[in-house]
């Protein structure tokens, strides 16, 4: 029961009755909740009925239940809808590789990551697009010159550091597989790390640090700057290492691995003992303020230091009145000069005259403008470059690396069908396309070329593809009544109804019932056929999926000459029979043909 309310419920989808073919999936998910078919079909639903999320959510809870039961290509299927939907999911591009891998298919898996790094170049992704290149290197992590290759591409998009990390597992990973040659490839793009001749001198290493922050590669920059206060203590420039670890402070504050080398160099040099060092970068008003007034001791302890400190000889009557009376006669004097200057001031402001107020309109303005220049300019040098993807020769080289394995043919095939019966058409067109170079993948594999053609509407293209491949002798002429019935359908869809009923005649000849030809031949205007049919052979396509080792070999059709157009000839007229004695030859009866025969098609060629 289940399958039949499935099966309507797609045909609702299909005739645009969604709210019947609702109902019926609620029925089946209320009775079955881990129905991995009614959570796809449903997906299906809430995509036609414009529901993105919704019809996300169902596609990700079918594809993991196919997953769970070992339904790897149903699942592939569902997590192929739900990336049509949502191109810019790395997370669900590198499950698919996943599922392609595990199904037999790792070249498709592949395929996928390249899927993702095109559409990243086409949206300036650039996360994804590196994300996507990463993962590729990870599905073949013996391929070593393809993560060459790698490392080019991330310092051809000044991603530094991750091309060093890169190179330093190409290298563990060259030693174990003893290959030399790749090694002294990656020990020349390492040069900083080897410690050989090229190396940068610490003056460049800090000018090399301050522009990378500047652009935004905060931590390349505290790479080069840590760089350079190496390289400095060990020329002995202890003064020099210490202003660039300040530099790296002012960068990035909580560092404490370079506040704990400013300590130990800074202690090197004759620092009390007991007192706390504060590196340049860290100081501060409040450190300042209170370095300068230290707090103020508690009453009892200062008056035992001051009562230890003051000589005996002196009273403390006679010392209060000694220092208050200077200090109140200079306060009194200080105070009548802030009271003359004031004055003073607030006749001259009184005596200027008013200045015209173009003037104090005028200066704002120009000061506005010349803020706003500055601050354009401060956000042109520190704003990160955006990245220009201008990688297209990169992204070759690192496609031509990729090395292909061995798929299986018949899981392919079989996914093939799938797509087309999820109407992923231009899927299925895909995976039959490239299979149908294979003799064992007949017909079966042009078939669906054919079909998906017609689906996406590439009806000469159909034609092309379909047409030659009714030729083949490899092909039993029982098994072409399909191949015949899509080149029909591909003549119709161009509006060639004369070479559309030629076909559905030779279907007809075959088998009167097939599909839906009788229907269509009467609509094409053709006559209308008795229901006297030949014998219908039982026999279906044979695809020879079995045997081993599969061989890709390539078909090529010969292009035969077109024939020049002959006139049209009329049939003679019986002779009439010679006279002579004998009996006279009997009568043919006349039979009615049912549709005039017509010859072999030769228009595709």
């Amino acid at each position: 029961m289940e399958i039949d309310f499935l099966e309507k419920s797609r045909i609702y989808i299909q005739e645009g009755q969604f709210e019947k073919a609702q109902v019926l999936l609620r029925r089946v998910l209320h009775e079955t909740p881990d129905s991995a078919k009614a959570l796809e079909i449903s997906g299906d639903l809430a995509q036609r009925m414009g529901k993105r999320n919704e019809a996300l959510a169902q596609y990700e809870q079918a594809g993991t239940r196919y997953a769970d039961n070992d339904r790897l290509l149903e699942s592939i299927i569902c997590f192929e809808k739900a990336a049509r939907l949502e191109h810019t999911n790395s997370d669900r591009y590198e499950r698919l590789a996943k599922l392609y891998r595990k199904a037999g298919l790792p070249n498709q898996g592949i395929q996928k990551m390249i899927e993702l790094c095109s559409r990243s170049i086409e949206d300036k992704d650039e996360t994804n697009f590196v994300a996507g290149l990463r993962r590729i290197v990870e599905l073949q992590p013996r391929n070593l010159r393809l993560g060459l290759v790698y490392v080019r591409v991330l310092r051809s998009m000044n991603r530094a550091g991750q091309a060093e990390e890169e190179l330093i597992r190409l290298r563990d990973a060259a030693v174990q597989m003893n290959e030399h040659g790749i090694l002294e490839e990656i020990k020349k793009l390492l040069p900083q790390t080897d410690g050989g001749e090229e190396e940068l001198d610490p003056k460049s290493r800090v000018e090399l640090g301050n522009l990378l922050y500047e652009i935004g590669s905060k931590d390349e920059a505290l790479v080069e700057l840590n760089r350079a206060v190496s390289d400095l203590l060990e020329q002995g420039e202890q003064v020099e290492a210490v202003n660039v670890l300040n530099r790296i402070l002012e960068i990035d504050p909580g560092n404490t691995g370079a506040l704990d080398k400013l300590r130990e160099l800074q202690g090197e040099a004759a620092v009390p003992a007991g007192e706390e060092i504060v590196p340049e970068a860290l100081v501060t008003e409040e450190t300042v303020d209170a370095m300068a007034e230290p707090e103020p001791a508690p009453a009892e302890e200062a008056a035992d230091t001051t009562a230890a400190e003051e000589p005996a000889s002196f009273e403390t009557e006679d010392a209060v009145p000694m220092v208050e009376e200077p200090a109140q006669a200079g306060a009194d004097i200080f105070d009548d000069l802030i009271r003359e200057v004031e004055t003073y001031v607030d006749r001259v402001q009184q005596d200027r005259p008013e200045e015209p107020l173009t003037d104090e309109v005028e200066e704002p303005q120009s000061l506005e403008g010349q803020i706003a220049d500055i601050e354009f300019l401060l956000k042109e040098m520190e704003s990160p470059v955006a990245p220009t993807f201008e990688v297209a020769a990169e992204f070759d080289e690192f496609r031509g690396h990729i090395v292909w394995e061995q798929e299986d043919v018949a899981k392919r095939l079989e996914l093939a069908r799938q797509a087309y019966a999820a109407e992923l058409y231009d899927m299925a067109f895909n995976h039959a396309n490239e299979l149908r170079i294979n003799k064992n993948t007949w017909p079966a594999s042009l078939e669906l070329t054919g079909a998906a053609m017609i689906k996406l509407g590439k009806y000469g293209d159909a034609i092309k593809t379909v047409g030659p491949a009714i030729l083949l002798e490899d092909i039993r002429p029982g098994d072409k009544i399909e191949l015949r019935y899509l080149l029909a359908a591909a003549y119709e869809g161009l509006g060639d109804f004369e070479n559309a009923l030629r076909e559905l005649e030779h279907i007809i000849s075959i088998d009167v019932n097939y599909k839906d030809v009788r229907e269509m031949y009467e609509l094409l205007g053709g006559k209308k056929i008795p229901h006297q049919t030949a014998p219908v052979s039982d026999e279906g396509p044979v695809i020879e999926l079995e045997r081993e080792p599969v061989e890709f070999e390539s078909v090529r059709y010969t292009e035969p000459v077109e024939p020049r157009p002959e006139p049209q000839r009329k049939s003679p007229a019986p002779e009439p029979p010679p006279k002579g004695p004998g009996p006279e030859p009997a009568e043919q009866e006349e039979t009615e043909e049912p549709f005039e025969e017509r010859g072999e098609n030769i228009s595709f060629l």
